[in-house]
């Protein structure tokens, strides 16, 4: 009789996780808007604080820049590293950022970080598209 039910259990379970109820796993993949204001000679902007709800990696997508390219990387709300990779991004382009906020933090808030190129000897305004998980 146990057995029948235990059975019968892990058969419901599966039954459930294919239909999608007892999926578990969220993720906060829509894109939000961000428009910077990038300093020259490697100035930073921020985007607002967004809650990373999974592994995977974030997204960015830079519409537009005045000139160059822009630098992007993930970092906790408070500041505080994830251990991003830093990406570069030209205009038209979209990348996935690698970071480790979920694993390191669990849900926390991000904010997508921003700086021109190191050599940019203008002020750039750079917009786009983010979130801080993707599919």
């Amino acid at each position: 009789m146990k057995k029948k039910l235990v059975v019968l259990g892990l058969a419901g379970a599966i039954f459930l996780s294919g239909t999608g109820i007892l999926n578990v796993s969220a993720a906060n993949y829509t894109d939000t808007k961000f428009s910077f204001k990038l300093g020259r000679l490697g100035g930073n902007d921020y985007s607002g604080a967004r809650q990373k709800q999974n592994t995977t990696s974030s997204y960015v997508k830079l519409n537009s820049i005045g000139k160059g390219t822009m630098d992007a990387w993930i970092i906790k709300s408070n500041g505080a590293g994830v251990r991003s990779k830093y990406v570069t991004v030209k205009q038209g382009d979209s990348k996935k950022i690698a970071n480790y906020a979920y694993e390191d933090y669990g849900k926390c808030n991000v904010k997508l970080a921003a700086e021109t190129s190191k050599t940019q000897l203008v002020r750039v305004t750079a917009t786009g598209l983010w979130s801080p998980d993707s599919i």
